[in-house]
């Protein structure tokens, strides 16, 4: 591997027994080492069935085969590196690197592009200098647009990382159906806020929850609409299958981040009028939108992402 990862031999889970553990900050990998020789079709079953069993409760596992091993070790070793990747855990010193830049405030390494304003600076709606997050932590209580909806460790959502892929899906059907329509970005803040065992969300358990709700989509549970075409937190907007595309409400404790694009094209239409031949400039729609919302400061990260707002209702009105 390129660096040193936390492995455990022999780590014994639920009654099972695996081979190696890969452990990072947020989640974990098995590797299962499968010898040549033949025990029959029977215990292939069972190795089947468990490996089943584990992937239900959360577990990623890969396989690697004696022959496979000694054929193309490289290979073998890429295989789980990868899956390592994919997981968010990564060798020991970079890992360390990680911590020390969050603490400084830096973004993680690898981070996505489209997640870049995560831990940017965002108008607060608590204390001055408190972010949303940490003031959702703080009180206990999330006071969000109506109807009003409480989010807090007494929400006892699951923790991704170890709990069943059926009840993450149920915690996160809870919120889309109280709030929805409504951002990735703020789904993902409330799941935090109501999950006793989180404080942030990682890579790792962005992911987790990631595939949660590509299984509830496909399973039309779900609808999934990219609003600005950039995959971004702030462009995918969820909402249940048989739920309204837009409904327009007051900011409640949404950033201007948080409110769905379809949201904000509404209140643009009415500021623009169907001529739009007053033409205000770009700066002026941008305050009037936050002034509608009740915010105050058009900070670097809201400009940017207006900006992007704008680009996209110019193009829709073409």
């Amino acid at each position: 591997m390129r660096g040193k990862y936390r492995v455990r031999p022999q780590v014994e889970v639920a009654g099972y027994r695996l081979d190696l553990v890969v452990e990072g900050p947020d989640n974990r990998l098995a590797v299962e080492c499968d010898g040549e020789a033949w025990h029959g079709p029977e215990r292939f079953e069972q190795d089947m069935a468990r490996q089943r069993q584990l992937e239900r409760a959360g577990w990623t596992i890969v396989r690697v085969r004696e022959s496979e091993f000694y054929a193309d070790r490289g290979e073998s070793v890429r295989r789980i590196v990868e899956a390592c990747e994919e997981l968010g855990i990564r060798p020991i010193g970079e890992e360390e690197r990680e911590i020390d830049e969050e603490a400084r405030g830096s973004a993680p390494v690898g981070e996505a592009l489209s997640e870049e304003h995560e831990h940017e600076e965002e108008e607060e709606q608590g204390e001055p200098g408190e972010g949303e997050e940490e003031a959702v932590k703080r009180t206990g209580e999330y006071r969000g647009p109506a109807p009003l909806a409480a989010y807090s460790e007494e929400s006892g959502f699951p923790d991704p990382r170890d709990a069943s892929p059926t009840n993450v899906r149920a915690a996160l059907r809870r919120i889309i159906e109280e709030e929805g329509p409504l951002t990735k970005r703020f789904l993902i803040k409330l799941y935090v806020a109501g999950c006793p065992t989180l404080h942030r969300a990682g890579k790792a358990v962005r992911s987790l929850l990631n595939r949660a709700l590509y299984s509830m989509q496909k399973a039309g549970e779900i609808v999934v609409e990219d609003e600005l075409g950039d995959r971004s937190l702030e462009s995918q907007v969820l909402r249940l299958a048989d739920a309204p595309r837009v409904r327009e409400r007051p900011a409640g404790k949404r950033d201007i981040l948080e409110i769905p694009p379809s949201e904000l094209f509404l209140v643009l239409d009415r500021l623009l009028g169907p001529s739009n031949d007053s033409r205000p400039s770009d700066e002026a729609l941008f305050r009037a939108l936050l002034k509608h919302y009740e915010f105050s400061r058009l900070t670097e990260v809201r400009k940017r992402h207006l900006a992007k707002i704008l680009e996209a209702y110019r193009r829709r009105r073409m």
